[in-house]
């Protein structure tokens, strides 16, 4: 307790201590209950001010430097803990021992490039340090021996030398010889390494002897009597790591720009050469200059030349007896003109390496009359103009490779308008290599490009509808040249994006001329297939549903195998009629390309050829079609009606029964497959909800207050909630206080700079009172005097 000999500290600690008001217990209860936890039953309050002193410390620092820009931080041991002088110490020592300890242990952690040395000498040179040393030892033995003989020879005559001369000259020759020693060393040593280094260089062409070395004894090499798996393991690991390669430094990749200057220059460099071998006098001077190869010369798989035998080397001139014995200079310069010649003409008929971009078309076609003779010189021609006049060279090559791809897609159309029947498959070679050039500019110059399609897409339905409104009966089919051209967007576009702004369009061209064109004649049978081919390569990635193919096919067929067996009179077959003497069979042709060209003149397709390609290509584009669609839930609804009509007894000589079995018998099988992977609709309904009841739970060996769930999982995830729930609850508490202490800290903060505020507005305004005052005494004073 306190008591009155204790000072004033020591007084106030122990009435803090022994405070009763700690421990009082505020709460009352009417009932007390054994064992139950009754919240607030013992207060310390304590805590709060313990709270309160730690928030001072914390919060209130925090507060008094946010504005500040610079601050002391302590960081010596132990000030900022609350220790004795015994352990401040202490923990010093510690760290100072450890920061010692530290640089000596660092100060042997070697790096790669690090090298130990002894004395100012490296420790790798310490075999070269043990020779030489035992040589200057042998060295110095043998001056004692000379020195011994020397000095026991000493007499007493007169004029002879005396001890110091005798040991003055045996050091000085001692020297002498060891100098002379260590330089027959180094040079030993120089010409070793220059026997090394080049030993290098013709290592890969000696054959090594297979002989057993000190290493190969110590790693058990070589002894096949008594092979040791764990020595074939190492020995074989060994041998890898030897014989890998090492890695060497690559070249950096280079950049567009520096790939298309180099094709520049080489195209250049090559159409330097073939001008100048276009001149024959160019030609002769380079025999003259030329050099014949002896066996003399090392080159790799020299063959001696015949004709070279006796000729003189270094550009002398060839002598060789003719019948007469005269020489045949002129002969050879005969022969040397005449190749000069043949080489000029073949120089000549060899395509240009160098090619500007053409601006108009009529220089596109000069320039293919000269040059192109063949598809593959079209495709140089193409490829060196590209090449040549590169975007990546300079900013203007950019507008004159969109020049040319607008006169490559010019010169497309003019192909497919000049086409004829009887030379097709030239034709189509020379389309054939078009396609892939104007892919290439197309990802090069995409908006371009893009104009480009629509512009002409735009015109093809200008003109369908311009023929649907004509006729009554329905559109026409387009031309040769558009129908190639909706070909070549399929090849050059994406056809498997379902938002694309070119083929999509595309795709809804094509159904709308099958939903509406009206097949008047054996151009529009062929046409339509091949746009059915045209849809059928669009959709084979992304399997759109297209309902128009769908519906020309199963039109095809109704009217191609119909039930009667008769002719058909209406739709496909008006104006083709059967020639009973045409007993030939036509090939398997899968591709109506040719039949398009053809069937421009009706003359060059004969009445059952007509009839028999087309069927046998509908049932081709029939097949394509339900691989395309198998996997869709609606596969019987869709070709059910083209199964029945095959299935019929339908008497059709143009078509082999084999074909239309092979179709029938697909079909089947793919609706099988769609029937059995199908799921039938199942109503959903709600799984019953059980009755609640009232049983009350027993729980035997109850204690309150503790959980009694026998799931212990379930038991720690509840009581792992609780702890969560309450510590939050806690958290929330301490912020609440933090934010209220912080908030009663700035409104003192301000209340003392409003009370500062107001007594320095106090005190200025007393001193302008106490002025005016004496001001006003002064001006009485002198009114008075003056009176």
């Amino acid at each position: 307790g306190v008591t009155p000999e204790m000072g004033p500290k020591k007084r106030q600690a122990a009435s803090k201590r022994n405070n009763p008001f700690n421990t009082l217990n505020v709460t009352r209860h009417k009932h007390k209950v054994l064992n139950k936890k009754v919240r607030g039953a013992k207060r310390n309050p304590r805590t709060k001010l313990e709270a309160n002193l730690k928030r001072k410390k914390t919060l209130l620092l925090e507060l008094q430097n946010q504005t500040k820009q610079n601050k002391f931080v302590d960081r010596r041991f132990g000030e900022n803990e609350e220790i004795s002088q015994e352990e401040k110490n202490f923990l010093r020592f510690q760290r100072e021992r450890q920061r010692r300890s530290a640089s000596k242990s660092g100060r042997y952690n070697l790096n790669d490039n690090t090298q130990l040395t002894h004395l100012g000498t490296s420790l790798s040179d310490i075999k070269h340090m043990e020779t030489t040393a035992a040589e200057d030892d042998e060295d110095d033995e043998q001056l004692d021996l000379n020195m011994i003989d020397e000095l026991t020879k000493l007499g007493s005559k007169p004029g002879q030398k005396t001890r110091k001369e005798i040991l003055a000259e045996l050091i000085q020759k001692q020297r002498a010889e060891k100098a002379a020693k260590k330089e027959l060393m180094m040079q030993q040593a120089n010409l070793l390494e220059d026997l090394d280094n080049s030993f290098k260089e013709i290592r890969d062409l000696v054959e090594m002897k297979n002989t057993k070395t000190k290493l190969d004894k110590i790693l058990g090499r070589g002894d096949e009597d008594e092979p040791n798996p764990e020595v074939d393991e190492f020995r074989a690991a060994t041998k890898k790591l030897a014989m890998e390669m090492r890695a060497q430094a690559s070249e950096r990749l280079k950049t567009p720009e520096e790939l298309a200057r180099e094709q520049k220059e080489r195209l250049e460099k090559l159409e330097d050469e073939r001008l100048r071998r276009m001149n024959p006098s160019n030609y002769l001077e380079d025999a003259k200059q030329r050099v014949t190869p002896t066996g003399d010369d090392l080159v790799e798989s020299y063959v001696a030349n015949v004709e070279a035998v006796g000729r003189k080397r270094l550009g002398a001139k060839v002598v060789r007896p003719t019948e007469n014995g005269k020489s045949n200079d002129d002969s050879m310069k005969f022969r040397h003109s005449n190749e000069a010649i043949e080489q000029a003409r073949k120089s000549k008929k060899e395509l240009p390496y160098v090619f500007e971009a053409p601006s108009t078309y009529k220089q596109f076609a000069l320039l293919l009359d000269n040059h192109c003779k063949s598809p593959e010189d079209l495709a140089e021609i193409i490829r060196r103009i590209r090449l040549y006049n590169s975007a990546a060279l300079a900013a203007e090559n950019r507008q004159k490779l969109q020049r040319f791809l607008a006169l490559l897609l010019e010169h497309f159309e003019k192909i497919t308008h000049n086409g004829k029947p009887s030379d097709i498959s030239r034709t189509l070679s020379f389309l054939d290599i078009l396609p892939k050039p104007i892919h290439e500019l197309c990802l090069q110059l995409p908006k371009l490009a893009g104009n480009i399609f629509r512009e002409r897409l735009e015109s093809i339905r200008k003109s369908f509808i311009e023929s649907l409104s004509v006729s009554n009966e329905g559109g026409s089919y387009p031309s040769f040249s558009n129908l190639l051209f909706m070909q070549l967007v399929v090849c050059t576009f994406p056809t498997s994006d379902f938002k694309h702004n070119i083929t999509v369009p595309t795709i809804h061209l094509l159904g709308q001329i099958l939903q509406l064109a009206a097949r008047k004649s054996t151009w529009d049978i062929f046409a339509g297939l091949f746009i059915s081919r045209l849809l059928l390569a669009c959709i084979r990635q992304s399997k759109r549903y297209i309902p128009e193919l769908l519906s020309y096919l199963h039109n095809l067929v109704i009217e191609g195998f119909n039930k009667t067996g008769k002719e058909s009179t209406s739709g496909l077959w008006i104006g083709v009629k059967k020639s009973k003497k045409s007993k030939k069979r036509v090939k398997d042709m899968r591709n109506p390309i040719e039949y398009l060209v053809m069937s421009e003149n009706s003359a060059s397709l004969q009445d059952s050829m007509v009839r028999e390609t087309s069927l046998r290509l509908t049932l081709d584009t029939v097949k394509r079609t339900v691989e395309i669609y198998r996997d869709l839930e609606v596969f019987p609804a869709l070709f059910d009606d083209i199964r029945d009509i095959l299935s019929s007894n339908v008497r059709c000589g143009c078509v082999p029964k084999s074909e239309i079995h092979e179709i029938e018998k697909l079909l089947i099988e793919e609706r099988e497959n769609c029937i059995k992977t199908r799921m039938p609709l199942i109503l959903k309904r709600d799984k019953p909800k059980e009755i609640k009841q009232f049983n009350p739970v027993v729980i035997e060996n109850f204690q309150p207050g503790q959980d009694m769930d026998p799931n212990k999982d379930r038991a720690e995830a509840k009581k792992m909630k609780k702890k969560l729930r309450r510590e939050k609850k806690h958290a929330m508490r301490a912020l609440q206080k933090d934010s209220m202490f912080v908030a009663l800290e700035r409104q003192r903060l301000a209340r003392t700079q409003r009370e500062k505020v107001n007594r320095k507005k106090k005190r200025i305004r007393s001193e302008m009172e106490r002025e005016a005052a004496d001001t006003n005494v002064h001006t009485t004073r002198r009114k008075k005097k003056k009176e």
